[in-house]
């Protein structure tokens, strides 16, 4: 036993020393290494490479180099005439391609803001800061602003972007024969503005009993049992009544011409009480019903539109003359009688 156990102890020991061997001569040749590396580099010239071939050498080698590639690439020697186009080709070929890609990610850009910018206009234009909660008339004379919001069915409440309801307010407001137009407008955040253009009552005619009333082209506007404030035509005789409409009878040139009377007294600052067309040729005009002109139409126009009428009336009235009978001749001449 003694023995065995010196033999296992002189093994271990030879083991011991053997692996301390290895690790010193290990770190022996890793601490001379370097030394030999750098000594050798020490002893080779610096400039041994380049001492057999002039300074700039290794440029043109380079370029050769890279024109070979040009040339092989383009498939041409490198001395050939076109190989400078077809560098500036290519050249221009990249930059163009360069310039496509930053418009189209410029396109990807703004059609995706583009985009969100719809997507949040819309959800907000929905929203309640539309909401219609006021109502504006303007251009009426004829109806009061709480008759035409009655015709016209408008009410708040609707949104103002989507659904005012716009078609349906002007198709009943034009229904009626007193608008002769009208329109709705927006009017940011909250209010609508609905704009009319009346017509006026220039002119009635008397049928069965009732007056008829007409705006300065003879479209009938109303029927009524009172008499209106506005010249009465005589001297027609009706066929047709319609309201909103121009009005019918049976002499057309008649009719026609008392309409341009009565536009003329109205450019001219004139207004006739009452118009007889019965007789062309002695159109009488009733300035006040004791002031009566007499003329015919033609002449009677002349002078309305020249002046001499308005110059005639106004004479009289500063004399304090309202009764009598102004008679203009076809050669323009007026004379005056203080009887009708």
């Amino acid at each position: 036993m003694e023995e065995n156990k010196k033999t296992l102890i002189n093994n271990i020991e030879e083991t011991a020393e053997t692996e301390e061997q290895a690790a010193a001569i290990e770190l022996t040749d890793t601490l001379e290494a370097p030394e030999t590396d750098e000594t050798a580099r020490e002893n080779v010239p610096e400039e041994s490479e380049t001492e057999d071939r002039p300074t700039g050498e290794d440029d043109l080698e380079d370029e050769a180099t890279d024109t070979d590639k040009e040339s092989k690439q383009y498939g041409l020697p490198a001395d050939h005439p076109e190989m400078g186009e077809l560098r500036e080709r290519i050249e221009k070929r990249k930059k163009e391609k360069k310039k496509k890609q930053r418009h189209f990610r410029t396109w990807v850009y703004v059609t995706a803001f583009a985009f969100m910018a719809l997507v949040f206009g819309f959800f907000f234009s929905i929203s309640g800061f539309f909401t219609v909660d006021s109502i504006e008339v303007e251009g009426n004379e004829h109806y009061t602003y709480e008759e035409i919001l009655n015709i016209s069915h408008a009410v708040p409440g609707r949104n103002l972007i989507y659904n005012t309801n716009k078609k349906e307010i002007v198709s009943y407001l034009e229904q009626n024969p007193y608008i002769k137009s009208a329109e709705v407008r927006r009017k940011l955040p909250s209010t609508i503005v609905i704009v009319v253009k009346e017509r006026k009552e220039r002119m009635a005619f008397m049928y069965d009993g009732d007056y008829l009333v007409m705006d300065g082209g003879g479209i009938l506007l109303r029927k009524t049992r009172n008499r209106p404030q506005t010249t009465l035509v005589e001297g027609l005789i009706v066929n047709k009544i319609k309201l909103g409409e121009k009005i019918g009878t049976e002499d057309k040139d008649k009719t026609n011409k008392a309409i341009n009377l009565i536009k003329s007294t109205s450019a001219a600052d004139l207004y006739f009480v009452k118009l007889d067309v019965s007789d062309i040729k002695r159109v009488k005009a009733y300035i006040y019903d004791n002031l009566l002109v007499r003329a015919d139409y033609d002449t009677l126009m002349t002078n309305i539109n020249n002046g001499h009428l308005h110059q005639v009336v106004e004479s009289l009235f500063k004399d304090g003359i309202k009764r009598g009978t102004i008679t203009f001749e076809e050669d323009g001449s007026a004379s005056f009688m203080p009887i009708i």
